[in-house]
């Protein structure tokens, strides 16, 4: 099954925040020809798993990722739901379709861009800044005054 119609970003996100309810330490998204596996490490060093088996379910995760958007507008927190939408967006923008996401720390992606196979660690800081640059592009300039704006040319 693949993951096409529904952004990374959104995928992520919504598995970001799932982990971010559970608690989890560490964790890894793998994506198969049977689904998406969210496993992750709990507080008291058990590992867990949910599959996403069929695309009903992987249909639901944009609305989903919308609702909890609109519920946490926090920004700049430090949270899996953050990290994982940040690293969905950068997998979105270069096109990479995804294997496999580890994170224990630096979060490490697997995957492909076309018929090439990739591999790419991203720090937390690195993130971090992906994010921030993101959001600085996307601030609404300031229009001028409209008594401004009759003195200056086009």
């Amino acid at each position: 099954m693949q993951v096409n119609e529904i952004s990374y970003a959104e995928l992520l996100r919504t598995l970001g925040r799932a982990l971010d309810r559970v608690g989890a330490v560490h964790a890894r998204v793998i994506q198969h020809d049977r689904g998406v596996a969210l496993v992750w490490m709990d507080s008291t060093d058990q590992w867990q798993s949910l599959m996403y088996r069929n695309e009903k379910e992987l249909e639901t995760l944009p609305t989903q990722a919308k609702l909890q958007r609109e519920a946490m507008l926090q920004g700049g927190r430090d949270s899996w739901e953050e990290r994982f939408r940040t690293l969905g967006q950068e997998l979105d923008r270069e096109g990479i379709r995804l294997i496999k996401v580890s994170a224990h720390g630096a979060i490490h992606v697997t995957g492909f861009v076309a018929d090439t196979a990739l591999s790419h660690t991203y720090s937390a800081d690195e993130l971090q800044k992906l994010n921030s640059d993101r959001r600085a592009g996307r601030k609404v300039p300031t229009p001028l005054p409209w008594w401004k704006q009759l003195f200056t040319s086009p």
